[in-house]
Parts: C-alpha cells; sequence; structure tokens
C-alpha cells in the first residue's frame, strides 16, 4: 500500500472552449502522492467525471523496458480513485455514459477513443455526433494535463504507486507459488516413502515372475525343436 504523506489534493479550476458546444468548465483534483487527477467536467448536456493518469501508473516497473505506445489514461472509473474527492458520476456526453478505460498520445491528443458499454457488457464506439462531442471535451482534458505545471511529480508519484501495486502483487504470487511448491515436496516426499516401502516386495514379485517365466520357457522349448 502506497504510504500517504501529510500533502493534500491541490483543485485547480478552469474554463475551455470547446467551440460550437460552448464552453467546458473543468474542476482538476490532483494528489501528488498517487499522481492521478480527477477532472469534473461541465458542459451543455456534458457532466460528470474522469480520472487521469500517467501510463507509468498501468505498467508493472519490473516488465522489461519497452515503449508504453501512449502517454495518459482516461478512465471513467471514479470510484477507484485513491483520494477522496467530492461525490460525482462517470462523464456522461449526450445522456450517454463513456465507460473503460481510454489512451491517448499528448502529441496526437484526436486519436483518443470515448467507449460506452453495451448491455452486454463489452464496449463499443459512441453514435457519430457524439462521439465528435466526447472527443472535443476528452480534447480539452488532455490538453488541461499537458499545461499542467506538476506533471513529471504526478509521473514520479504514479511510477512510485505502480511499484507498490506490483510488489504487493508478486509478492501474493509468490506467497501462493511457495505453498504449491511445499504441497508438491511434500506429495513427492510421500511417494519417495511409499515406494520405499514397497520396493522389495515388488522386486521379490519380479524375481519370482521371471523364475516362472524361465521354466515355461524351459518347458516348451523340446516341443518347439521338435516341431509338436
Amino acid at each position: 500500500m502506497t504510504t500517504r504523506t501529510n500533502r493534500t489534493p491541490e483543485q485547480q479550476r478552469s474554463n475551455a472552449d470547446l467551440g460550437m458546444y460552448g464552453t467546458l468548465e473543468i474542476t482538476a483534483t490532483s494528489d501528488p502522492d498517487f499522481g492521478a487527477v480527477h477532472f469534473e467536467l461541465r458542459a451543455p448536456h456534458v457532466r460528470g467525471s474522469v480520472i487521469v493518469s500517467p501510463a507509468a501508473a498501468l505498467v508493472d516497473p519490473s516488465d522489461a523496458l519497452r515503449p508504453y505506445g501512449y502517454d495518459i489514461a482516461i478512465s471513467t472509473e471514479v470510484a477507484a480513485l485513491p483520494f477522496p474527492v467530492p461525490a460525482s458520476q462517470p462523464l456522461s456526453v449526450n445522456g450517454i455514459a463513456l465507460s473503460g478505460t481510454m489512451k491517448a498520445l499528448i502529441a496526437e491528443p484526436w486519436s483518443v477513443r470515448p467507449q460506452r458499454r453495451t448491455k452486454s457488457g463489452g464496449l463499443t464506439s459512441l453514435p457519430r455526433p457524439t462521439d465528435a462531442y466526447a472527443r472535443a471535451v476528452l480534447l480539452c482534458v488532455i490538453r488541461a494535463w499537458d499545461q499542467r505545471t506538476d506533471r513529471g511529480e504526478l509521473e514520479r508519484a504514479a511510477r512510485s504507486t505502480s511499484a507498490v501495486t506490483a510488489y504487493g502483487r508478486h509478492s501474493r504470487r509468490l506467497a501462493g507459488q511457495m505453498r504449491m511448491l511445499r504441497a508438491a515436496q511434500g506429495q513427492v516426499a510421500d511417494s519417495e516413502a511409499r515406494l520405499a516401502v514397497l520396493l522389495p516386495s515388488a522386486r521379490a514379485a519380479v524375481s519370482q515372475a521371471s523364475r516362472r517365466l524361465t521354466l515355461i520357457e524351459d518347458d516348451h522349448m523340446p516341443s518347439l525343436l521338435s516341431g509338436e
């Protein structure tokens, strides 16, 4: 578990131009201990919030080094935020709730793909008019993140949090593997002990069977030689 310092979440308010859609009101609450930022968003037919985290927050630091393929993750899972924020709902645009985690490149913010949940539980794209509006909103969020002066601090915190999370996950995995190993070692020892007990009798039975086979072959050998 990540240790919380005495620093408190920081809040910033700003407005962004959505062009023909109007103005987007943004309330951003960040926590330098975890590296995530909660964006509360409000515009015509837009309500709710998303969480933005650096890519490092979702990557296991013990994995081989490789490009992430994205800079930030935009999640609608507000309940998963590790620090308290005002009660809010996942972002909805034109009455459609966005869902899942969307990955984005800061240099290519238009590549973000808003999604919604289907009745079967899967994810799918939004209707075209709503998709365009949602992309405009998310573009403003990405720009707001890019303009933050504490990005470096948030990214360091995200890497630290990810390392602690991964350490706990691998520790639990190792503990389970050790339990399985000890159980397997116990089973091997039990099998070895049973084989040691059975070995003399097994050898005697094999030896006796071999003698019987020899006798049978000796009894039949003359008849076989005579062709009878």
